[in-house]
């Protein structure tokens, strides 16, 4: 399944992994069917690494899994789907952010660069689970979203279920 990721810089394609990370694939795709991610800002972009998003607030403290809404806020986080076959090794992968083991909301990043490796199988701020590789270079624009994120520019984003 696809998701487009429409930002003010151009429209980013991303390949879901639903059979590896139901949930965490459930989460995003019912959060983006009610329009939670529509206006929120790439509040955190650090250069050669991540840009992260996915906080309705803005600051990357907030935001909560569609759990919550279903099932209260003892579900305002939800586990971990790590898969060693799922790796942080091309540019433009796009994760689950974290606040720790089991802690996944609603945050997410895409990476910008190759070989991030060492954030494979962690429990960090900003690790547990590999949604999606956007579609590569060459293929659409996404590559040319990546390296404009990648230089820091400005930007704001929503997401539709393509």
């Amino acid at each position: 399944m696809s998701v487009l990721i429409v930002t003010s810089l151009g429209d980013l394609v991303v390949d879901l992994h639903t059979n590896k990370c139901p949930l965490t694939c459930k989460n995003f795709l019912k959060l983006c069917k009610i329009k939670y991610y529509n206006g929120c800002l790439f509040h955190t972009v650090q250069k050669d690494f991540t840009a992260q998003t996915g906080d309705p607030t803005g600051t990357g403290t907030g935001g909560d899994s569609v759990y919550k809404f279903l099932y209260g806020d003892q579900a305002r986080f939800f586990s971990d789907e790590i898969h060693i076959d799922l790796k942080h090794s091309k540019t433009g992968t796009v994760a689950m952010a974290s606040a720790g083991e089991n802690l996944n909301a609603s945050q997410f990043y895409i990476t910008l660069r190759d070989d991030l490796d060492y954030l494979d199988g962690k429990h960090t701020v900003s690790i547990p689970c590999l949604l999606a590789l956007l579609v590569s270079p060459g293929m659409d624009a996404s590559y040319e979203i990546v390296e404009k994120i990648r230089r820091n520019l400005p930007y704001v984003f929503s997401i539709h279920i393509g």
